[in-house]
């Protein structure tokens, strides 16, 4: 039953959604026999097979359903299944979907582990879309990790390879992560170019995962022109369609997206409405990633209310969930907003301090936002020493040269 609806649900469109109504009331009976098969298989070499083909031929469907710290488990449990059959293509399967639970986690290093010892095996047995998949999730650990360069090289590579493949869903989602690392270079034209595309082939596909992540992106990009309205739209057609498959996670992301729309709209109350529902999804959903965006919008709607104290505890928490989920950048870009709260409540001197290692990360990573933090640390310093200089002044009577000779000659001895 579970790969048939996968298969129905690959499908796209109305097929998708009749496979997940399929699977949603049966879910609790295929999580049953998952567990018996987990417990079952060390035992029994049937069971070791049931316990690889569930995580295998059900992941797509398993993935929007279970959150990454659930799956974990239950892929190491089919990769030693796997192991134990001597099933390499099993192998790899398993090995990357590991890999992405693990990355979801902010679980980089282990992440990057898996995908690489699951491209090993693909190469070994031939199996050029999991050598592509694989390709396409280590550069999102580089996007994380902020190496932007070797990110876009990654997915550039996966584009091609997905396109050589005839996949038209994969070849959609590398576009979709090579338009994020675009817009985050603040490439908006190529940004624009690559997510558009990825639009298209996502609706000839039926993919609403696909859909719905480019409408998101290309909703940033109105962001980022000061196109609101048209910002507002897009965020909202792309929750309605995360919202009919019930992708919980993209919904999440999405509420937060719009509520920074609406919060440059004016509209702050809507927006701290739907950065508290964005904040609760995701803690639902265990994405600490979203959940520190979620902790950061709200941090600046408190910050923007007088409320520093508090708008500070948020940051700092926003910042910790950065650095577990391993955002280099994000982290960095928090880091960098806590200090300007800072700036109103201990000063400049205290805010320059705090945002120097925020532009030592965003100058490694070749950040389009280093210079304007480069500035404003300097005019905060600058600041900070015309304070310091105005408390030290005191009325002073100049002397004349003479004067001035004599006193720098009193207690000199010669030599």
């Amino acid at each position: 039953m579970l790969q048939q609806a996968q298969e129905h649900y690959l499908r796209g469109g109305g097929a998708a959604e009749a496979a997940l109504a399929t699977y949603d009331p049966e879910a609790p009976n295929v999580m049953a026999a998952i567990g018996w098969a987990v417990d079952q298989w060390p035992r029994d070499r049937e069971a070791a097979r049931l316990c690889s083909d569930f995580m295998g031929y059900g992941l797509h469907i398993l993935d929007l359903r279970l959150p990454a710290q659930a799956r974990v488990p239950l892929l190491r449990a089919a990769l030693e299944a796997a192991r134990s059959l001597a099933d390499l293509s099993a192998q790899g399967v398993h090995l990357g979907n590991l890999g992405l639970a693990c990355s979801a986690l902010g679980r980089l290093d282990e992440a990057m582990e898996c995908h690489e010892e699951a491209l090993v095996i693909d190469v070994r047995t031939d199996r050029r879309n999991g050598q592509a998949a694989n390709h396409l999730n280590m550069a999102s650990i580089h996007y994380r990790r902020g190496d932007f360069d070797r990110a876009i090289s990654g997915y550039e590579e996966a584009v091609e390879q997905f396109r050589a493949l005839g996949s038209r869903r994969g070849e959609a989602e590398a576009l979709g992560n090579l338009g994020l690392v675009f817009t985050v270079l603040l490439r908006v034209d190529d940004a624009d170019r690559v997510l558009r595309e990825q639009l298209r082939i996502s609706r000839e596909e039926g993919d609403r995962v696909g859909t719905a992540n480019a409408l998101g992106c290309l909703g940033v990009l109105c962001d980022l022109r000061e196109d609101y309205p048209g910002a507002v739209e897009l965020y909202e057609e792309s929750l309605r369609e995360s919202r009919a498959i019930g992708d919980r996670e993209a919904e999440a992301v999405r509420l937060g997206n719009l509520g920074i729309a609406y919060k440059h709209l004016g509209n702050v109350r809507r927006a701290r409405e739907l950065f508290h529902q964005q904040l609760r999804i995701s803690r639902e959903a265990g994405r600490r990633e979203v959940e520190g965006d979620a902790l950061a919008s709200l941090a600046s709607v408190h910050d923007g209310m007088g409320e520093h104290g508090h708008a500070l505890e948020l940051y700092d928490q926003a910042i910790l969930a950065a650095r577990e989920a391993g955002d280099v950048h994000g982290q960095a870009i928090r880091m960098y907003n806590r200090s300007m709260t800072l700036a109103r409540v201990a000063g400049p001197g205290a805010a320059a301090d705090a945002a120097f290692p925020a532009m030592v990360m965003m100058e490694m990573m070749r950040s389009p936002h280093a210079r304007e933090v480069k500035t404003r640390i300097a005019l905060w310093r600058l600041a900070a020493l015309a304070g310091a200089l105005r408390r030290q002044a005191r009325d002073t009577e100049f002397a004349t040269t003479d004067q001035i000779a004599a006193f720098l000659n009193v207690g000199t001895h010669p030599q």
